[in-house]
């Protein structure tokens, strides 16, 4: 998926059915607590803006994911 947004992998991954967001993580920079973190695409609730909002009410700016992979295969769906 070279040159494509952070907001439309994790849309294909969320609407696309042959694919499971439980099988999907993304990384991206706490600036908090300065290291990087991971979640299950699973827990997207949805995107709105430029922020992912989690299931649990976190909310992610797109610009601070750095990675995007399949947990079972090892692609790389994104990298910055």
């Amino acid at each position: 998926m070279k040159g494509k947004s952070v907001r439309s992998v994790i849309n294909r991954v969320l609407w696309d059915h042959s694919m499971s967001p439980e099988d999907f993580k993304a990384v991206y920079a706490d600036r908090f607590e300065g290291s990087c973190k991971e979640f299950s695409l699973a827990d997207v609730e949805r995107i709105e803006g430029s922020f992912i909002i989690l299931k649990s009410g976190t909310l992610i700016p797109l610009h601070r994911i750095r990675k995007i992979y399949d947990a079972k295969t090892g692609e790389t769906m994104i990298s910055r």
